[in-house]
């Protein structure tokens, strides 16, 4: 009877209902049944209560303000971070279900959390409105390069993460046909890690633009082992990435390809860096259209120096004045040495723009010394020789 009491005080609402629907019925509902229906409510009232404690806007402290691509290692390939260090959803709104999502977009309206990241918290819940917009994100180029690099490549994760295969492999494949953007690389390593109908053709646009890694990814799907070496000559030719074609000749080599090296001068325009100079190596010697080009491609991306140095003075020597764009790339190194035979190398061409670098640097290299004097007489029409000091006052004077 204390119970009774005290739900009657306390839930008013619920015990007079239960003694209205006993005289409607006309009927005594029984002691114990009555006790049960209360002791129900009081579980549903204190369930609603503990729902309706949850303080979502003091809980947004805790949520992270951005996602971002994580390494390779990385499960998902993306987690979150606040303030640059890495958190997790509390538990309260990954259990919170649909009173979240609602508490998310609220926060999202209200301007607290930024839309991006509101949209990836959604995402997690399975909120398909929150999955398609950013779904519409990833199609979007100039939406994605409103985002920083590593929160652009995330995304992509984020939705293969939460989508089934066939939904985000059709969105990636409509993105990558598109301008490139910093989800790219993201887009392929998904697509590349199953083998998808439909995602061949995307990879062929995407290759050209996507970094080293991916395109090794995409040469494994393209041209696996030995299957076509015709493939993989054209990527060959696609890539502008002097690691990659040196990857690809060696696959060729490896093959016992029949194009390489026999069509070594059909590359002349297309390798670059130190895998031009290994093209040179088996290209023709006398014809100017050939050699050239891949030599301003060594001197434009070579890393080996010695290569670099050997590309410059032959096409100086030459006067094939088309090289000074290449030459001139280089005039801002770090390594001295290579500047000294930069500014030569422009001088010997008559660009001015090595003179300072020739009398400053070039001079002062013994080897260097006598093709720096005859470049500077050469660009200037001087005569002073090995008179340095000559060289430095005229400089000074000319400033």
């Amino acid at each position: 009877m204390k119970l009774e009491r005290t739900w009657k005080n306390r839930f008013p609402d619920i015990y007079y209902g239960i003694m209205r629907q006993s005289k409607v019925r006309r009927k005594k509902v029984p002691a114990h049944l009555a006790m049960s229906i209360l002791l129900c409510g009081q579980t549903l009232v204190g369930a609603t209560n503990a729902v309706a404690q949850i303080n979502w806007e003091s809980l947004e402290n805790q949520l992270p303000n951005t996602v971002v691509v994580g390494p390779e290692t990385a499960e998902r390939g993306y987690h979150y971070e606040r303030d640059r260090a890495t958190v997790l959803i509390p538990d309260a709104f990954l259990d919170g279900g649909a009173a979240a999502v609602d508490a998310l977009r609220r926060a999202i309206n209200a301007g607290r959390i930024d839309s991006l990241i509101g949209l990836v918290l959604m995402a997690e819940l399975n909120d398909r409105p929150a999955l398609d917009k950013l779904g519409e994100y990833v199609q979007d180029p100039r939406r994605l390069v409103s985002f920083t690099r590593r929160v652009a490549a995330a995304v992509p994760f984020v939705l293969r993460y939460n989508l089934p295969d066939s939904v985000w492999s059709a969105i990636f494949v409509r993105a990558l046909f598109k301008s490139q953007t910093y989800a790219d690389s993201s887009m392929i390593v998904c697509l590349t890690e199953k083998d998808l109908p439909g995602s061949e053709n995307a990879y062929w646009v995407a290759f050209r633009n996507v970094d080293s890694v991916s395109q090794r990814r995409i040469i494994a799907r393209l041209a696996p082992e030995c299957s076509d070496e015709q493939r993989l000559w054209k990527l060959l030719k696609l890539t502008g990435i002097s690691s990659v074609q040196n990857i690809i000749l060696d696959r060729l080599e490896g093959c016992q390809s029949s194009l390489w090296p026999a069509q070594a001068d059909s590359l002349a325009h297309w390798a670059w860096g130190d895998a031009a100079h290994r093209v040179l190596e088996h290209a023709s010697k006398t014809d100017t259209a050939v050699y050239r080009p891949l030599m301003r491609a060594v001197i434009y991306g070579g890393k080996t120096k010695e290569w670099v140095f050997r590309a410059i003075f032959a096409l100086s020597a030459e006067g094939d004045t088309a090289a000074i764009p290449a030459i001139y790339s280089r005039i801002y190194e770090s390594d001295r040495e290579l500047r000294a035979v930069t500014c030569i190398g422009l001088c010997r061409l008559g660009d001015s723009r090595g003179v300072s670098g020739c009398i400053r640097i070039a001079l002062k290299y013994q080897k260097y010394r006598e093709a720096a004097i005859k470049a500077l007489e050469s660009c200037t029409g001087l005569a002073y020789g090995e008179d340095d000091e000559k060289w430095l006052e005229w400089l000074e004077k000319k400033k």
